[in-house]
């Protein structure tokens, strides 16, 4: 699948720092660890943010949403892009575009009448939409995969230029899922400082109830509120050396960077022992985009 070229460095203004939040700033200080006191297993959770304007927490939210998005298997790729001439300010591009998407959605599902069509049809249109704001020109536009009945270019087209967004409107067939999901979320996880400071507290995604496929309920073991809970100032793979090369623990389940759970070889571990040496651990902050 060809698709349009984005510069790979995309500066932030110098103003973005002032906008993160505290949460941003302090972000990988620390772990959480958690212990079942049935099964021996212990958790190790980074403290992260998880905002996409954290430096270190957007390129782990793109991995992590980009395999979700190719699990969901879209069909399509649509890009659309605002003349920012028809705008007093990106706020306002943005405000139109958010409500232009939702009335487009809408229209397309109930089956307006196509100019060939004899009768109106209902259509099929899931989405996962997510915004991105070019450096250029400050002002936004969106990418989204959809899965659904195809749609005329022609059609989309029209209907946002009846809206007055613009006439820059590409949709493309989707060959490589796994490639189209990366494209987005990586560009978008790029640009998302600048985006966030536009759309502030806003979703950066905008993703249909019925896009992505239903979560694998998780095993009675894994229920984590029943854990017991303890926070340290280590980092989390600090954490995990510890465990895996002194005392022998092996990875139990893992979705790294967001959770490991570890199971020990020895089910006779002094648990309150481990917990100690991890709590004497020295504090730093640590690098999730080199993890």
């Amino acid at each position: 699948m060809s698709v349009q070229t984005v510069p790979e460095t995309q500066d932030a203004p110098p103003d973005v720092e002032n906008y993160l939040p505290a949460s941003v700033k302090a972000c990988g200080i620390g772990s959480a660890v958690g212990v079942n006191p049935r099964t021996g297993q212990i958790a190790v959770v980074p403290l992260c943010c998880k905002s996409w304007a954290c430096s270190r927490c957007a390129p782990r939210l793109a991995r992590l949403w980009g395999r979700r998005i190719a699990e969901a298997k879209p069909n399509r790729l649509v890009t659309i892009t605002c003349d920012p001439r028809l705008f007093d300010s990106p706020i306002d591009a943005y405000t139109a575009m958010k409500d232009a998407w939702y009335k487009f959605v809408t229209t397309w599902r109930k089956g307006r009448r196509m100019a060939n069509a004899k009768k109106d049809r209902p259509h099929t249109l899931e989405y996962c939409a997510v915004w991105e704001v070019q450096p250029q020109t400050g002002y936004p536009h969106i990418h989204a995969l959809i899965r659904g009945d195809y749609i005329p270019q022609a059609w989309i087209k029209a209907f946002f230029q009846r809206a007055r967004i613009g006439s820059i409107v590409d949709i493309r067939k989707v060959a490589d899922t796994e490639g189209a999901a990366r494209y987005v979320v990586k560009y978008t996880g790029k640009a998302a400082p600048v985006t966030k400071q536009l759309i502030q507290r806003q979703r950066l995604l905008m993703i249909s109830r019925n896009f992505l496929p239903p979560p694998t309920p998780a095993p009675d073991e894994l229920d984590l509120g029943s854990w017991e809970w303890s926070r340290c100032s280590a980092d989390a793979p600090d954490v995990l050396n510890l465990l895996r090369l002194r005392w022998r623990y092996r990875i139990d389940s893992a979705a790294w960077p967001a959770l490991m759970i570890l199971r020990p070889l020895d089910p006779d571990q002094d648990v309150g022992l481990i917990l100690s040496l991890i709590d004497q651990l020295p504090p730093s902050n640590w690098d999730a985009t080199e993890t």
